[in-house]
C-alpha cells in the first residue's frame, strides 16, 4: 500500500499540552497518562527512563512515543540527584503549561509534549497496541530542525494561538516521523508493515468504504485471497484485534460521526453503518462510548 494512501486516510492531531525544561542533574517525572504522549526534544540531550530501568537515549531534535498510562522520567546529565514532578507547584502562566525541573536559569534539557490522535480511517488506533517507548532520531533532518527551531520560538515567545500553532507543528513532526519509519526495515508499528500489504490493505478499504455490508470473518478472507486462519492471524498482528473486532468499531465509530448530523435518525443510522436494528446498535454503542446514540447526540449538539 502507497504511504500516500495511508496519509489520505490518516485523521491525525496532536494537542500539545506542556513544555518540560531539566536542568544537568535533575529528573522530571511524567505521571502515566490516558493518552499517547509526544515528547519533541527541543534543545540539548537527555534520557527517558521508564520506573523498571530500561533508558532510552533523548538526542537533540529526537521523536519520542510513550505508550499510554506509562510513567517516565526525563533526565539531564550523566549524574542525577534532584527530582521533580509534573504537578509539583504551579506551572508558568503561559499558553502551553511550563515545568521545570532544577532553575529556570539553566535549563539544558528543553521538551514539548502533546497528546497524540492518530487513527486510520474510521477504526484502527495507530498507537493503542503500542507498549514500547518509541525513539526516532532527526537530527540529520534540516527540515525537522527547522520546525524544532519554530517550536520552541513560539514557547518561548507566546502569544494569541500559540498553543494552536505548536498543535499543527507537533503533527507536522508526527507525519515526518511516519515517512522516517516507513523508510526503515525494523521498526515497532507493527500496522505500518501491515497496511503495505496489499492483501491486507484490500480488505481495510472494503471494511472502510461499505461497512453497512454483511462482512463476515469468512468472506474478508476471500477478499484477502487468505485461508480464514491465516488471514485472522496475520490481521492480529497487525492491528491488535480480530477482524470481526475491527468491523464492528468501524461501524460504531462511523455512527458517531453521522450522530453529528440531526436530520439522520438513530435507525437510519445504525442501517447505514451496518447494524441489523437500532435495540443492537444502541447496545453495542453503549459498550463502546459509554453512553446511548441518543445521550451521545445530544451532548455533541451542547453548548461548549
Amino acid at each position: 500500500m502507497l504511504l500516500e494512501k495511508l496519509f489520505d486516510n490518516l485523521a491525525l492531531s496532536v494537542d500539545a499540552f506542556a513544555t518540560c525544561g531539566v536542568s544537568r542533574g535533575w529528573r522530571l517525572t511524567v505521571p502515566g497518562l490516558d493518552w499517547v504522549v509526544l515528547h519533541f526534544v527541543m534543545q540539548g540531550d537527555g534520557v527517558l527512563r521508564l520506573p523498571s530501568g530500561p533508558a532510552f537515549p533523548l538526542p537533540c531534535y529526537s521523536l519520542v512515543v510513550v505508550p499510554t498510562r506509562l510513567q517516565h522520567d526525563l533526565e539531564c546529565g550523566r549524574e542525577v540527584s534532584h527530582s521533580a514532578k509534573v504537578g509539583d507547584g504551579e506551572p508558568s502562566d503561559t499558553p502551553i503549561p511550563f515545568y521545570i525541573a532544577g532553575s529556570s536559569g539553566d535549563m539544558e534539557l528543553m521538551v514539548a509534549c502533546g497528546r497524540i490522535h492518530a487513527i486510520y480511517g474510521a477504526g484502527v488506533d495507530l498507537f493503542g497496541q503500542l507498549h514500547d517507548v518509541l525513539v526516532v532520531d532527526f537530527s540529520d533532518s534540516p527540515e525537522m530542525r527547522s520546525t524544532f527551531e519554530t517550536v520552541l520560538k513560539e514557547q518561548r515567545t507566546g502569544g494569541p494561538g500559540s498553543a494552536a500553532m505548536m498543535s499543527a507543528l507537533l503533527s507536522q513532526c508526527l507525519v515526518l516521523m511516519f515517512r522516517r519509519l516507513s523508510e526503515l526495515p525494523h521498526h515497532k508499528l507493527a500496522w505500518l508493515d501491515a497496511l503495505e500489504d496489499p492483501r491486507l490493505a484490500r480488505v481495510i478499504g472494503e471494511v472502510l468504504d461499505r461497512p453497512e455490508q454483511p462482512h463476515s470473518l469468512e468472506g474478508l478472507a476471500e477478499l484477502a485471497g487468505m485461508s480464514r486462519s491465516v488471514f485472522a492471524k496475520r490481521f492480529h498482528e497487525g492491528f491488535g484485534r480480530t477482524p470481526m473486532d475491527y468491523v464492528r468499531e468501524v461501524r460504531l465509530r462511523g455512527g458517531a460521526r453521522l450522530l453529528g448530523q440531526p436530520d439522520l435518525s438513530v435507525d437510519t443510522i445504525a442501517a447505514r453503518v451496518g447494524f441489523a436494528s437500532r435495540s443492537h446498535f444502541s447496545k453495542a454503542f453503549s459498550e463502546q462510548f459509554g453512553r446511548s446514540p441518543s445521550e451521545f447526540r445530544a451532548q455533541q449538539n451542547s453548548p461548549r
